[in-house]
């Protein structure tokens, strides 16, 4: 009887050890595939905001109808003051929206 009880306890502990593994295997997937996720909405959020930024620097063509203020096309001071209502505005609301709502890169 003791014999069979030892049996019954290591099969009871065997399927434990097996199901918690297999509960483990699942959890580690689960959780790569949502940090995949994770980073693909970050890589998403910082090329957007890198996208909003670089269309500052772009030399526009002549044919072209600029929408952005490049700092060598006025004084100084003018840029900075339009870089600060403007620009750097629009990317400050983008930046505190963060990831989660961030528009797909264009």
């Amino acid at each position: 009887m003791e014999n069979s009880q030892d049996a019954d306890f290591v099969t009871f502990m065997q399927g434990l050890e097996d199901e918690w593994a297999k509960l483990e295997m699942n959890l580690n997937k689960a959780r790569e595939r949502w940090i995949q996720e994770v980073n693909k909405e970050w890589s998403n959020w910082i090329r957007s905001v890198e996208n909003k930024w670089s269309q500052y620097s772009k030399v526009p063509k002549k044919t072209e109808n600029p929408t952005t203020f490049r700092k060598q096309d006025a004084g100084n001071n003018k840029w900075k003051k339009w870089f600060k209502m403007e620009a750097k505005s629009k990317n400050d609301a983008q930046l505190k929206k963060g990831p989660e709502d961030a528009t797909p890169p264009e």
